[in-house]
């Protein structure tokens, strides 16, 4: 294979893996409602969400979303309402390789609902008010804009990593009043309180929905804003994503 034809090849991988991802994006992000099987259009009930956490690793490559979602408050949500924790998993590293070989329509991702009574939902209550308490503490840089010009530009310092080996996190909270969404990496080697609150939430979610896990996975009918399914399609053909083959 010639020199023009394995950059064209690679040129046209990374054109489908970019479609691929940006559909990847809708399925972790969650539906913006869900409604249970025998009432599909969401007439008595139905749940929304209220936080999705993510991560995204380098190595192995893969994404994790785990979402809670819960009635809404204008059905006269009660305590004993149960909550939904929903697991999402992308393979991206099994799809940035499918996309050397062909262009997949969807990104290998499998979804699971865990159903979250009693005791349990107020350990995550707790934690979550955890993740809020210890939120003043968010390290993040203060800066304005760049108005000193390449003449102003700064040396990193000897220790600067330039490509973390680490995790990618999200943290969104969506309320009556706000919507609020963060996204960060943190140091591995000194994780702030609210890196440690963040997780001990995520592990906690994790484990409710793990498969030996007391609680009952459920069969749940997702409602999106975007339907991942068909923003996939309309995306073949669009300039730089190639149609499926």
């Amino acid at each position: 294979m010639k020199e023009s034809e394995t950059v064209s090849q690679s040129k046209l991988a990374l054109q489908r893996f970019g479609k691929i991802s940006r559909v990847a994006r809708l399925f972790l992000q969650g539906p913006r409602a869900l409604m249970y099987p025998d009432d599909p259009k969401g007439i008595k009930s139905w749940l929304e969400p209220v936080v999705c956490l993510k991560a995204h690793s380098l190595s192995p490559r893969a994404s994790k979303s785990l979402s809670v979602y819960a009635v809404p408050n204008c059905l006269a949500r009660k305590r004993t309402d149960a909550i939904l924790v929903r697991n999402a998993n992308w393979e991206s590293g099994k799809d940035k390789s499918l996309c050397q070989k062909g262009s997949p329509n969807l990104p290998t991702i499998t979804t699971i609902y865990t159903k979250v009574m009693g005791e349990k939902i107020a350990l995550v209550h707790q934690l979550l008010l955890k993740v809020y308490q210890t939120l003043t503490n968010f390290s993040y840089p203060v800066e304005g804009l760049d108005l000193s010009g390449s003449s102003g530009f700064k040396p990193l310092p000897e220790n600067a990593v330039i490509v973390s080996q680490g995790a990618d996190y999200e943290f969104s909270r969506t309320s009556r009043f706000c919507y609020m969404e963060l996204h960060w990496t943190p140091s591995q080697h000194h994780l702030e309180d609210f890196d440690q609150a963040w997780l001990a939430l995520f592990d906690s979610l994790l484990k409710i929905t793990e498969r030996s896990s007391s609680e009952p996975q459920v069969q749940i009918v997702e409602k999106y804003d975007v339907d991942p399914s068909e923003f996939s399609k309309v995306l073949i053909g669009l300039p730089g994503f190639p149609p499926a083959r």
